[in-house]
C-alpha cells in the first residue's frame, strides 16, 4: 500500500496539484503508515465499490434485495479489506449523507485494531486519488481561497477524533460542496 500512496501522490504532483498542499498530505499519510501494519493481508480489492457498480434482484418471496453481483473491476487490486470499505463510505455519501452508519453496520467487525484512524487514511487515498482522475478527465478543480482560510481546524479531519461525517465526501460536481475532491477540501484534510 505504500507503493500506491507513493503513485497518488506522484500523480497528483504531475497533474498539477499544488505542491504545498500535496507535501503536507504525503507527510500526513507517511505519518499513519504504522496503520497498514495493523490489517489482516491482502484481499481482492474492488477499489470503485458503491452502489452504481452493485447489482441486487428483489426477492418474489419478501420482496427484499438480494446482491447478485458486481460489475466495473478496472481498478482492483490487492489492499486491505478496509481499503473497499472506505471507497464505499466516500463515494455513497452522494447519494444519501446518512448511508456511513448503514455501511459500517452491514459491514461487521473492523478487523484492524485503530478501524478509524485506517479509514482516515484509505479515504485521503481515495480523496487524492478522485481529484487525479476528475482532474485528467478535465474538470479543473479549483479552490474558494477565501472559503479554504476561513474554515476552522475540524475535529474529524484530526485521526484521533475521526468519526466519518463530512471528511466522506459527497461525490457531485457541482453546487456547493463541489468538487468533493477538490483543493478545497484536500486542504480541509491537511489542518
Amino acid at each position: 500500500m505504500v507503493g500506491a500512496f507513493e503513485d497518488v501522490f506522484r500523480r497528483f504532483r504531475d497533474l498539477g496539484g499544488d505542491a504545498n498542499l500535496g507535501r503536507r498530505l504525503e507527510q500526513l499519510a507517511e505519518e499513519r503508515f504504522d496503520l497498514l501494519a495493523g490489517n489482516s493481508g491482502p484481499v481482492l480489492c474492488h477499489d470503485d465499490f458503491h452502489q452504481g457498480n452493485v447489482l441486487a434482484l428483489r426477492s418474489l418471496d419478501d420482496g427484499g434485495l438480494r446482491l447478485s453481483g458486481l460489475i466495473d473491476f478496472g481498478n482492483a487490486r490487492a489492499a486491505d479489506s478496509l481499503f473497499d470499505l472506505a471507497k464505499a463510505l466516500f463515494c455513497s455519501a452522494h447519494e444519501d449523507a446518512r448511508s456511513h452508519q448503514p455501511l459500517l453496520e452491514g459491514y461487521g467487525p473492523l478487523d484492524h485494531p485503530e478501524p478509524k484512524r485506517l479509514l482516515w487514511l484509505y479515504t485521503l487515498f481515495h480523496r487524492v486519488s478522485m481529484w487525479c482522475w476528475l482532474t485528467k478527465l478535465g474538470h479543473k478543480a479549483s479552490a474558494d481561497n477565501e472559503a479554504v482560510r476561513s474554515w476552522p481546524s475540524m475535529g474529524i479531519w484530526r485521526d484521533s477524533e475521526f468519526a466519518g461525517g463530512d471528511f466522506l465526501g459527497h461525490c457531485q460536481l457541482s453546487g456547493p460542496r463541489a468538487p468533493f475532491c477538490g483543493p478545497a477540501r484536500l486542504e480541509r484534510a491537511a489542518q
